[in-house]
């Protein structure tokens, strides 16, 4: 036992542009200051309770948006160790198939399994970030949400983006207003073009790179890797009020102002992006008819391991759980022992019903502190873990309560 871890890519084209501003606040606190309070707005309450213990990860998700309320077109994590100082930034596509939690309104059907894109339509921020710590299993203590529409006007502002068009990108749909005229080769593209480089799957008449959603990932990754390099110019640091306002009009964020400095402040200044900073899509399977991403078998392992390596590096023993129900629901509770065994180390059982009933999910602890909290992350029940006073020969036992729904 173990005793003692569809479209836009502005999201992180926005941290390589905070990171500049935190540069410059260096000289002029006070006008950050106010930025960083302008983006800070309009954060429900139950949104502010969950804040990052000493030591533990900064799990942080960006959402991009067409228009509010509308679907997610980019969804990503973003999470800092504090311990290793590694920063891990792993892509999900809005094609990915999973749960979202709660009911249709009219209907009162669950929503069930579908798009998981679809969750910031239905529920807006709080649903989006409930729906992604279900798939994740991880526990968020921040999120921004930008508008994805300030992408022209940010790549404007800077002098445009070199990139390498690796082949035409040719596409028509007039009743959606989108066309898409691209010649291969290198070139620096402006916001509009940006948009398009960006918005291309395939061509009208349906050739392209077969790959979907993920070939337009990594070719977001490749326009953000040169996005960063332009934004880091010197030359656009004297664009900055221009930069502020486009930044102020398109962020929603329940990052503390000053908290949101000194995370940035951490990045600005010699953190070792290429050795430090990883970059990954969640692994998957396009569906039968090329219209989902399916995360399952061994593509659902490979994801957890790396979520896993990341947040408790040092596990190298096997962590044993014992999984109580507190209510009459046998397939939740097999749901939940087999979400435990797809995660390396982890060997969960399930121990039969509970003898009281639970409002919520409790998380009890024989083992490192760490190693309870990613547990605890992964049945999202962060916030109710208890240390066990009984002998017990198990590291974990977790007793599901009403509140539980993945």
């Amino acid at each position: 036992m173990a005793k003692s871890s569809r479209r836009k890519p502005l999201l992180r084209i926005l941290i390589a542009f905070l990171i500049i501003l935190v540069g410059v606040g260096l000289y002029g606190g006070l006008r950050v200051w106010r930025f960083m309070g302008n983006v800070y707005n309009d954060v429900p309450e139950s949104l502010l309770e969950d804040k990052p213990q000493e030591n533990e990860p900064i799990n942080i998700l960006f959402m991009g948006i067409d228009h509010n309320p509308g679907r997610t077109d980019t969804i990503i994590m973003v999470s800092f160790n504090p311990t290793t100082e590694k920063l891990l930034i792993m892509s999900i596509p809005r094609d990915t198939q999973a749960l979202i939690p709660g009911y249709y309104r009219n209907t009162q059907t669950p929503y069930g399994v579908q798009k998981i894109n679809h969750a910031h339509a239905y529920g807006s921020i709080p649903l989006t970030l409930r729906t992604v710590e279900n798939f994740l299993g991880v526990n968020f203590h921040y999120y921004a949400r930008v508008d994805y529409t300030a992408l022209h006007k940010i790549v404007d502002a800077i002098g445009g983006v070199p990139v390498n068009v690796p082949f035409n990108m040719n596409y028509v749909d007039n009743a959606g207003g989108l066309t898409i005229n691209l010649r291969a080769g290198e070139q620096t593209l402006n916001g509009k073009k940006a948009e398009e480089f960006l918005r291309w799957r395939q061509n009208s008449d349906g050739t392209g790179d077969g790959r979907g959603d993920i070939g337009r990932v990594e070719r977001q990754q490749m326009f953000i890797n040169s996005a960063i390099k332009q934004l880091m110019k010197p030359s656009n640091l004297l664009k900055i009020n221009v930069l502020e306002e486009i930044i102020v009009e398109s962020v929603n964020t329940n990052i503390p102002p000053s908290y949101m400095l000194e995370l940035f402040r951490e990045f600005a200044v010699g953190f070792d992006f290429d050795s430090n900073m990883q970059i990954l899509t969640v692994p998957g399977d396009y569906s039968t008819n090329g219209a989902n991403w399916i995360v399952e078998g061994e593509n659902l392992e490979e994801m957890n391991s790396v979520i896993q390596k990341h947040m408790v590096p040092g596990i190298s023993e096997e962590i044993t759980v014992k999984v109580y129900s507190s209510i009459d629901n046998q397939r939740l509770s097999n749901r939940v022992v087999d979400r435990l065994n797809t995660y390396a180390h982890i060997n969960a059982v399930y121990a039969g019903k509970h003898d009281k009933q639970l409002p919520l999910t409790e998380v009890i602890s024989y083992t490192d502190s760490s190693i309870a909290s990613y547990v605890a992350s992964i049945v999202n029940s962060a916030n109710n873990i208890y240390l066990g006073k009984d002998n017990e020969d198990v590291d974990i036992v977790i007793i599901i309560g009403e509140d539980l729904d993945i």
